[in-house]
């Protein structure tokens, strides 16, 4: 558990400091527009990196359950980070594939994202109140299987 604690600090503060050096830098240069709600913003990235740890240790536990699961897990990365609305926005999605890809809890925190740092961006697509009973359940599930594997851990299994 303190390798997954320490890990998440490390991250949180590395990813922290890089936000704040690139907004700052824009901000700078003039090539950023200045965000609509800063400090909700900043909550959306500190919020994406405890989903991350929670994230993260669910299937790191999971993988000690099922070993397969170390192999699939980069496919099933790749799908979920595809799917995150980084490349795209929610309304330009057909809507036979919407309801689908709103099943993905970084999809709704990156139309959050959005709608947060430009003014002019609004989505009734991220919702808050979805991504908080996502991270919960995710939270809870993840420590419970940390528990369950960790004698595996300590004998080396």
């Amino acid at each position: 558990m303190d390798i997954y604690l320490s890990s998440f600090l490390v991250n949180l503060s590395i990813n922290m400091m890089v936000a704040f050096v690139l907004y700052f830098l824009l901000r700078l240069i003039g090539a950023s527009p200045p965000a609509a709600e800063p400090l909700y913003l900043l909550l959306l990235f500190i919020f994406a990196n405890c989903f991350g740890f929670a994230f993260g240790m669910l299937l790191a536990s999971l993988a000690l359950l099922v070993p397969v699961l170390k192999s699939v897990n980069r496919v099933f990365m790749r799908v979920i980070r595809l799917a995150s609305g980084t490349f795209f926005v929610v309304p330009e999605l057909p809507i036979g594939i919407r309801d689908y890809f709103l099943w993905n809890p970084l999809l709704h925190m990156s139309e959050l994202v959005r709608t947060h740092y430009f003014v002019q961006y609004t989505t009734d697509y991220g919702d808050l109140g979805y991504m908080l009973r996502f991270f919960v359940v995710t939270l809870f599930l993840s420590l419970l299987l940390e528990r369950l594997v960790r004698h595996r851990v300590g004998r080396g299994i």
